[in-house]
């Protein structure tokens, strides 16, 4: 083990955790993968929990899709409505019909944002059925033309996943990401008829969070086992969408604005850094405050200036 290199990091990581304690800023949890050691560093700052990651989910439902390509279940250029035609009025079917699954990877559905959102789920608009609810809304814009995050995209991405498998989502989820990278008992948030969110509200521990990172720093591998192609994470790493964000857009996930780095991101600071450049995964589970925003900014300064 490279013990020097490892014990920089660490060394950074108290650092900024001292700089947050000084300004009162909350962490519950971190962990650290080194890839030239495999080495995985954990620290917990209150009791052990598996928490909602929020948006953090959707960069797994992206490996999910990634599966899908691979296998030849889906192309990025399949069209929405070719997957649930039977849903749709024929009124619905023209509006709809240029929506392809490329498109709702990089949030460009033409849907606008902010549909199926938390606030939206919370109020009970539409516990009972998100995809009835998701295509009560009308496209706004072309297809593939403006970038506007919503839950809704990713929802319908995995929708178009379980219709070509003939499986509910979350248990292609289960059998091909979270088995075969051992993690630990995920729930995640359904509807009443099964369909789960998708985008958001997948509840894991910070080091099951970390091993999204992992697989992307060994190209698509977890323990020597092949969850996705290489092919899929260069895609990743090349897909530049320019957002409404810290950062460019790529499929479901972000690219952070400073390093060679993919940021999966999730609301209150729930975070995986994957660092391309220096081969190190970092991830942080934080608490329910509106400070995401510092606590980016201090994790830039001490791993990514």
């Amino acid at each position: 083990m490279n013990e020097e290199l490892t014990k920089g990091y660490i060394e950074r990581l108290h650092q900024m955790f001292a700089e947050a304690k000084e300004i009162g800023l909350p962490f519950e949890s971190v962990c650290l993968y080194i890839k030239e050691d495999s080495y995985v560093y954990v620290e917990h700052f209150q009791p052990v929990k598996y928490r909602n990651i929020y948006s953090h989910t959707k960069s797994f439902t992206s490996l999910m899709v990634g599966i899908a390509l691979d296998e030849g279940k889906l192309r990025l250029t399949d069209h929405l409505v070719d997957f649930i035609h039977d849903e749709l009025t024929p009124e619905q079917l023209k509006e709809y019909k240029d929506i392809t699954l490329m498109d709702l990877m990089t949030m460009r559905s033409g849907m606008g944002g902010n549909i199926l959102m938390e606030y939206d789920r919370r109020r009970g608009l539409c516990y009972k059925d998100y995809l009835a609810y998701v295509l009560s809304h009308p496209v706004v814009n072309k297809p593939g033309t403006v970038f506007a995050y919503s839950n809704s995209d990713t929802f319908l991405a995995s929708i178009m996943v379980a219709r070509a498998y003939g499986k509910p989502f979350y248990q292609l989820c289960y059998e091909r990401l979270f088995k075969p990278m051992n993690c630990i008992c995920p729930t995640w948030e359904s509807d009443l008829l099964g369909n789960c969110v998708a985008a958001t509200a997948l509840f894991l521990g910070i080091e099951d969070m970390n091993k999204l990172g992992i697989v992307l720093l060994n190209d698509g591998l977890y323990g020597g086992s092949r969850i996705v192609s290489k092919e899929y994470v260069d895609l990743l790493r090349n897909t530049h969408i320019p957002a409404k964000g810290h950062g460019d857009y790529s499929l479901q996930i972000w690219h952070n604005p400073k390093g060679n780095v993919l940021r999966a991101d999730g609301m209150h600071g729930q975070f995986t850094f994957v660092d391309f450049d220096r081969e190190i995964a970092l991830s942080v589970q934080r608490g329910e405050d509106d400070r995401a925003d510092e606590a980016l900014h201090l994790i830039e300064k001490y791993f990514f200036e």
